[in-house]
């Protein structure tokens, strides 16, 4: 049977929206133009003081976030509960998320990049879908809001991709591909192996991308979902946007799309596999609802949410 996330009731004008920092911390005004442009969709964003605290570059200490996290997640007026922005250092929070209390009074959880962990994980936990969508910081410029914020109210429209590319179409004669969707950030993403917070991957669309990172770690990264038995298990994957990748040192001597693909073409691997999909780190970023079911149309080249 196919994995069906549960969605969160759906938002709608008035309703308030807290903003904290699961990863990094925020510097006075970097969230405001962000916050500003919620609220011009008719939200109320309700803004922890959490976010400036600092522990090094994280917003404060696992418990400082916990302890924020447990106030908007009790609070029945808070709708939804969005990251300022992403960095590192999610993951501290996952032996104690206050999974039990989201599954009493399921609300939205956002955020991409370091979030993957936590919305991967919460999905898993709880049954309920986040959304892998744009952080606060930075959501002003970003060309997928009115996408962001039509998921938050309950209509999920079509991401199309025209741009991909079609590097693997798989064996089905349909082009057609459902699965619970799940993803994101790639080194991040890759952290919750060995875990008991990784995700079912069973039959999955898996979306993965990634920014500034050395094309040798993205090689060895890749190299441990298949040998973790990863790319044995989904129906489908699709790659965003690599942005700002290193080769420093001795030149790796391969280049990205060589890297991408040799990890996904073993015997046995027969799955659909998109290249460049428009989402990633460089203002492009439709929302993906993690867990829930999507159905990837490769004549198409878009993405459906057939159970909004």
């Amino acid at each position: 049977m196919v994995m069906r996330a549960s969605l969160p009731p759906s938002l709608k004008p008035g309703d308030k929206i807290g903003i904290l920092a699961t990863s990094s911390h925020v510097r006075p005004g970097e969230i405001d133009a962000g916050a500003a442009a919620i609220r011009a969709y008719g939200f109320e964003t309700v803004i922890h003081p959490q976010i400036y605290l600092q522990d090094g570059q994280a917003a404060g200490t696992a418990d400082v976030k916990l302890t924020a996290l447990h106030e908007f997640i009790d609070d029945p007026s808070i709708r939804a509960v969005w990251a300022a922005r992403g960095g590192n250092r999610s993951i501290d929070l996952l032996p104690d998320f206050p999974f039990d209390r989201l599954a009493r009074d399921p609300k939205w959880i956002i955020g991409y990049s370091d979030l993957t962990v936590l919305l991967n994980a919460i999905t898993r936990e709880t049954g309920i879908s986040t959304l892998h969508a744009p952080v606060v910081k930075g959501f002003e410029t970003t060309m997928n809001r009115d996408h962001t914020i039509s998921v938050l109210c309950g209509r999920a429209d079509p991401a199309p991709m025209p741009e991909a590319k079609i590097a693997r179409g798989g064996t089905g004669p349909s082009g057609v591909i459902e699965g619970p969707l799940l993803g994101g950030n790639l080194a991040v993403f890759e952290t919750l192996l060995g875990t008991a917070f990784m995700p079912d991957l069973s039959g999955a669309i898996l979306f993965l991308e990634d920014v500034s990172m050395e094309l040798s770690c993205v090689d060895r990264a890749l190299a441990h979902l298949r040998l973790a038995g990863v790319f044995d298990k989904i129906g489908a994957l699709m790659f965003g946007q690599f942005v700002g990748m290193t080769d420093t040192g001795q030149p790796f001597g391969l280049d990205l799309e060589t890297i991408l693909m040799r990890n996904v073409s073993l015997p046995g691997h027969e799955f659909p596999v998109l290249l460049s999909c428009p989402f990633g780190h460089d203002g492009l970023l439709p929302a993906f609802p993690i867990g829930q079911l999507a159905r990837l149309d490769l004549s198409q080249k878009a993405l459906f949410f057939p159970d909004f």
